[in-house]
């Protein structure tokens, strides 16, 4: 919907907004903040080291320069070299340039092809099939719109494998297209359960399709025989088993699969599944073991190569690495990069280069820009992977972690402060606590201009998120949501109570699901916090799981429970539905944060809200909505939000 579509967004919105803005730079000038940029949705920038690649002989990589976002490529140099800095590279080949937000790349076996994945509009991508001859002509690619978030290639790199998606944004599809001789778009897979999604990848060298729901999933097997694809069932959802197969090896004639599957707890268990022992009667208590989360180091991603298994492990909410032999499954310790100072530190594994045993990872901090390491296991070596941003130095800025109590439960709270300024100060809680998403270090380049002027940010690792594996997840979700709220509740009292916080200046923020947070604390505890700030927040839980034919309602009632069948869940939804719960009393002033094309949440809940909280709210406080034009699912405004945060909690 446009701006003027919304009959409640009328012209004082806009006029709010405009005055805000104006009002404060006429005081105090910005200069030159990179973090306050024009409104946008998930910026390029945000994910530029993931789009970092080593294929074969090069590195491939995507920057911005000039006000383009260019898609390069450069000769590797000796692996042993102390760094390598996209900013400093020499006799680089630029192979694409684009406005649109490249989210994904992925380089063909033969290095002959390179595929993006763009996002168009809210919700939207596009796969784009690029010759990697930077002389080859713009108007030979190949453009396939409307598709999912996952591709993978042929063996002979002739073909390429996508999804294509429903009118819900469901990967409904699975197609193939033949980009060497231009042949039609061929259809192979259809998933008609509403609850199931698809996802396809390259398994060493095999294609896998994983149709999966939050709780079952069914992998097939694809293979190319007499000229056509065809695939078999590897595991099948009958079997009621939540999983995804990560490698393949041959062992004396038969194949031996790496499977990981997911518990009764949430908690994640890595196997390795002899051919024989897959089928309708499969018992797991025959598979072989290879690493079994425990509530000390809890399984997140797999990689492989063809000699190592690397896995994502955390421990007490942080993740670290560790390699596995992929043949014997033993241990191979590696050096991880650590700091000398006690710096919260997470590691997240990147890709992999599958013939050279190179794995590529981030080391990420609140305070520190993240670092891109290419790690190749051969020569025991790292490579240290820099650009212009990897130089800021914020030893002013500290964070660490204390441990609230919910009831029984110790629920963590990370604390990210400026050290020169004097407390109690104002603070700014974030929490999410939903989808088993954990609010990992990160680099909080949003933020830091405003802890630079003195403001605190308070993280809140509630229950329903994913800081403490599958359990932390499974107690705040469905009927156990609740547990979200007492936790959030408990966090907030630690603050209020807190030396370094000055309670008359709590600020809540929160994005999506994670608005229900605040939101039902706004409803509850009027007088709680003086501001708060939330981007496309979900605010109608009650009718949205209430209406199948909406975007992610089917996937979203295994989250909060289906309020069609189940009483309890309907009674309970109700219960905390912001929408439904809007009281006369007083508010906060609140600001919205909207993208003109979102999918995932309805603006038209997110802005009638707005206009009910208008209509109660006995206190002198504004309610400030932003729509963000041609945006879509994670819009943000920088600008606006660093000033609205500034006005309410520092003037």
């Amino acid at each position: 919907m446009k701006y003027f579509e919304y009959q409640i967004l009328d012209s004082e919105d806009v006029a709010n907004e405009t005055k805000l803005i104006q009002d404060f730079l006429a005081k105090h000038p910005l200069g030159n903040q990179d973090s306050l940029q024009k409104p946008t949705s998930i910026s390029a920038l945000d994910n530029f080291n993931e789009l970092i690649v080593r294929k074969g002989n090069y590195w491939y990589y995507y920057k911005k320069s000039g006000g383009k976002f260019l898609f390069c490529c450069v000769e590797a140099t000796d692996e042993t070299q102390d760094n390598f800095c996209i900013n400093n590279v020499k006799h680089e080949v630029i192979l694409h340039h684009n406005a649109s937000v490249i989210v994904k790349i992925s380089i063909s076996p033969n290095n002959k092809f390179i595929a993006f994945l763009e996002r168009k509009t809210a919700g939207i991508l596009q796969l784009r099939i690029k010759h990697s001859d930077p002389h080859a002509e713009t108007s030979n690619d190949v453009i396939i719109p409307n598709v999912g978030s996952t591709i993978a290639w042929s063996p002979d790199s002739s073909s390429i494998f996508y999804t294509k998606s429903d009118s819900t944004l469901r990967p409904s599809q699975l197609w193939i297209k033949n980009i060497v001789y231009g042949d039609a778009e061929i259809l192979l897979l259809h998933e008609t359960d509403l609850r199931f999604g698809i996802i396809v990848s390259n398994i060493d060298d095999k294609i896998i399709s994983l149709s999966s729901s939050p709780d079952v999933s069914e992998t097939r097997i694809f293979n190319y025989s007499n000229g056509l694809w065809k695939s078999d069932i590897l595991i099948s959802r009958t079997l009621n088993l939540n999983h995804r197969v990560f490698g393949i090896n041959t062992s004396e004639g038969r194949r031996h699969y790496i499977v990981r599957t997911t518990n009764n707890l949430g908690e994640y268990n890595l196997y390795s599944v002899s051919s024989n022992q897959l089928g309708s009667k499969t018992d797991i208590s025959r598979w072989v073991p290879i690493f079994s989360s425990t509530r000390e180091h809890i399984l997140g991603d797999v990689f492989t190569t063809r000699e190592l298994i690397i896995l994502s492990i955390k421990t007490n909410t942080l993740y670290t690495i560790k390699v596995l032999d992929r043949r014997t499954f033993c241990n191979l310790p590696i050096p991880l990069p650590m700091n000398a100072d006690s710096e919260l530190i997470n590691f997240r594994i990147v890709d992999t280069d599958f013939e050279n045993s190179t794995f590529r990872f981030i080391k990420s901090s609140y305070t520190q820009p993240p670092l891109l390491y290419n790690y190749s296991y051969k020569k025991r070596a790292f490579l240290k992977i820099n650009s212009s941003t990897n130089t800021v130095r914020n030893q002013h800025i500290l964070a660490h972690r204390v441990t609230v109590l919910s009831g029984s439960c110790r629920i963590p709270l990370t604390l990210i402060r400026n050290n020169r300024m004097l407390y109690p100060s104002p603070c700014i809680l974030i929490a999410y606590g939903a989808y088993q998403h954990s609010l990992d270090p990160d680099y909080l380049a949003e933020w830091i201009p405003l802890i630079d002027e003195g403001i605190m940010v308070a993280i809140a690792h509630v229950r329903g998120g994913g800081e403490h594996g599958g359990q932390w997840h499974q107690a705040g979700r469905g009927l156990n949501k609740t547990n979200s709220f007492t936790d959030y509740n408990s966090c907030i009292n630690y603050l209020l109570s807190s030396p370094l916080v000055d309670a008359k200046r709590l600020g809540l923020f929160a994005v999506s699901a994670g608005a229900l947070l605040p939101a039902y604390f706004m409803n509850n505890r009027p007088g709680i916090a003086k501001a708060c700030l939330v981007r496309q927040p979900f605010v109608n839980p009650y009718a949205a799981l209430l209406n199948p034919a909406l975007p992610l309602t089917a996937t979203d009632w295994s989250e909060f429970g289906n309020p069609i069948e189940d009483s309890a869940a309907k009674h309970l939804i109700e219960s905390y539905s912001p929408l439904q719960n809007v009281q006369r009393q007083e508010y906060p002033t609140l600001a919205v944060i909207l993208g003109e094309y979102d999918t995932r949440i309805s603006n038209r809940d997110a802005l009638n809200w707005v206009q009910k909280i208008r209509q109660n709210n006995t206190a002198h406080t504004k309610c400030l909505c932003s729509v963000v034009p041609n945006t879509g699912h994670g819009a943000t405004h920088p600008e606006f939000e660093y000033v609205f945060w500034h006005h309410h909690l520092l003037s």
